[in-house]
């Protein structure tokens, strides 16, 4: 028997785009993932930490994801602000989003 992998597939729902880089910045992240999960149930939330299938290309799955997204929230800490990984989902976002609909998380 054959075995496939597949990226994991993108929702119908509109996709909001949870980035972080970092401890403190994915902590906050699973926070803001499970509150908006509960307040806007028609939205698919998608946190890189959680939304990548087992054996699928995770890069593949993020670029995927950013480009679906309708908003995206940047989760800035100290300790990330000059992160290549956050700097690059930033700009990703701000490139697929438009930019009223980017916003950053102190």
């Amino acid at each position: 028997m054959e075995e496939t992998w597949e990226l994991a597939a993108v929702s119908e729902n509109p996709i909001l785009f949870l980035s972080w880089s970092q401890a403190r910045s994915k902590n906050t992240a699973l926070i803001l993932k499970d509150f908006i999960a509960k307040v806007l149930p028609g939205l698919d939330v998608f946190m890189s930490e959680n939304d990548i299938s087992k054996g699928a290309k995770g890069i593949d799955t993020i670029a995927n994801h950013l480009e679906k997204a309708i908003f995206g929230i940047v989760c800035l800490t100290k300790e990330n602000i000059n992160s290549p990984w956050i700097n690059f989902e930033a700009g990703a976002l701000s490139k697929h989003v438009t930019t009223d609909r980017v916003s950053p998380f102190l």
